[in-house]
């Protein structure tokens, strides 16, 4: 790592390794702009343990990943469009949506300038503290700069979907994002799938470069039972397996449309990539997703009265992965142990009985600050949901929810017409499955609004809202 400079105050900025080339990258890709620089932002998202550089002020520390410091560029891109033309130019169909993200935004900035100030002392969890540091031993809620944080990757990623809308339009926009998305994810299965193998094999992985972020808790040496738990590019087993569970569903969606063996290969390596990460939110995800598909093919039943053999088959193909999983449990012992472990274990362990105690006290914050909340990044429990309710409350949280399911109306469109409108739509609708399955995985056990995978699926359903070729300029002077 590079000192990069000093100054007074014990303020410095150091370079890894690996950030000189991210760097590098970034630039070129801010000169290009366009698709290339959106490709660029998807690629830096799976790296989400990496670290380009870091800032460290005294003892604290803050460490800029891949995808926050393209976000940065994205960003510095489009505040120069609109100071050179005054407007952007975004799809009508995003009309809806924008203004209730709009308002989350609003809404969460102005939620660390007063509630930390009206509800001082509320106990809570502390993000950065953890939650079994803290169980029956909570923080009183004050304002900290990682709230401030919190509101600035806020602002950084709604920038990032502004970018996303103005490109949208451009010829084979969304054709390049669900390809960026492929290969990213590929990239993702290969390197967790390397991993698992240089464990039983016993050859070197690069943790050096991919698993080098500063100030963060990382979890690449992780065992359960006998067994190592994977990570790959992302700091714990848990969040590679939040957005595998997205990347299984967007291409098992993608399969069903159009049955490519190609997508069939990489889908069962995503599935056994999954699996390997012995987390439960793996598990979880994959019985929620199931239950999900099921559920999909009952109204597609029940609408057209006929059972749609593609979604038997997807069907077939889900319930045949976790009926091997039982039978593999059962008739090999070690993988018994690891599932046994992962699931049955894990529901009485301390840690389980900690974050459950969490998100409780989650829902008592809701009734405290008369659903309010304390404010965005006052308090950190297990699942995503009771993280929004109880930093942003009710109203952030409808205002969260509602502009999701505008996003993703508005990016299936109406799904009638030529082949090209239905291939659009078979894309917008494999975005919008990996979407509901990462927020599940998230619902489980991810509360962070700012994990960078979030906002790539939904940068994809803002560009595919842009198929339509309805824009309008929304002035900006």
């Amino acid at each position: 790592m590079q000192d990069l400079s000093q100054w007074r105050y014990n303020l410095s900025v150091q370079i890894t390794e690996i950030g000189i080339a991210w760097i590098v990258l970034g630039l070129l890709a801010l000169l290009r702009g366009g698709s290339f620089l959106l490709g660029v932002l998807v690629f830096a998202s799976v790296f989400q343990s990496s670290m380009v550089f870091k800032i460290e002020y005294q003892n604290y520390i803050v460490p800029v990943i891949p995808y926050y410091w393209i976000s940065i560029l994205i960003a510095l891109r489009l505040l120069i469009t609109v100071l050179l033309k005054h407007f952007v130019h975004v799809p009508s169909a995003l009309k809806l949506a924008g203004i209730a993200f709009l308002l989350f935004v609003i809404y969460g900035t102005l939620s660390i300038l007063l509630f930390p100030r009206i509800f001082e002392g509320i106990p809570v969890y502390d993000p950065r503290k953890g939650i079994d540091a803290q169980y029956m031993n909570l923080t009183p809620l004050q304002f900290s700069p990682s709230m401030a944080g919190q509101v600035m990757y806020l602002w950084i990623n709604s920038l990032v979907l502004i970018f996303a809308a103005m490109h949208s339009s451009r010829s084979g926009a969304l054709e390049k994002f669900a390809r960026y998305v492929v290969w990213a994810g590929t990239l993702v299965v290969a390197l967790a799938i390397f991993q698992f193998l240089a464990w039983i094999i016993g050859i070197p992985f690069p943790y050096q470069y991919i698993n080098n972020v500063e100030g963060w808790s990382l979890g690449y040496a992780q065992y359960l039972g006998d067994v190592k738990r994977i990570n790959g590019p992302f700091t714990e087993p848990s969040n590679l397996a939040a957005f595998l569970l997205g990347f299984v569903a967007f291409l098992l969606r993608l399969w069903i449309g159009e049955k490519g063996r190609w997508l069939g290969v990489l889908l069962l390596f995503a599935l056994l990539s999954l699996l390997l990460t012995t987390s439960t939110t793996a598990y979880v995800g994959l019985s929620v997703l199931l239950t999900l598909l099921a559920l999909s093919g009952l109204v597609a039943a029940v609408k057209h009265r006929v059972l749609r053999q593609r979604n038997l088959v997807a069907l077939g193909l889900l319930l045949s992965v976790m009926v091997i999983g039982v039978l593999g449990s059962l008739a090999l012992e070690p993988v018994g142990k690891v599932v046994r472990a992962a699931i049955l274990e894990k529901s009485v362990s301390g840690s389980f009985v900690h974050r459950t105690a969490a998100d409780w006290r989650a829902l008592e914050i809701v009734l405290e600050t008369a659903g309010l909340g304390v404010g965005l990044g006052g308090n950190r429990p297990s699942s995503f949901l009771t993280w929004l309710l109880s930093n942003v409350g009710i109203v952030g949280t409808a205002t969260f929810i509602v502009g999701i399911l505008l996003m993703i109306s508005a990016a299936r469109g109406a799904c009638r017409g030529i082949e090209a409108v239905k291939r659009q739509c078979l894309l917008a609708s494999a975005a919008a499955w990996g979407l509901v399955a990462h927020l599940s995985a998230k619902i489980i056990s991810q509360p962070d609004l700012s994990f960078p995978t979030l906002w790539i699926w939904l940068a994809f359903l803002v560009t595919a809202a842009g198929r339509t070729g309805r824009y309008v300029n929304v002035s900006c002077s």
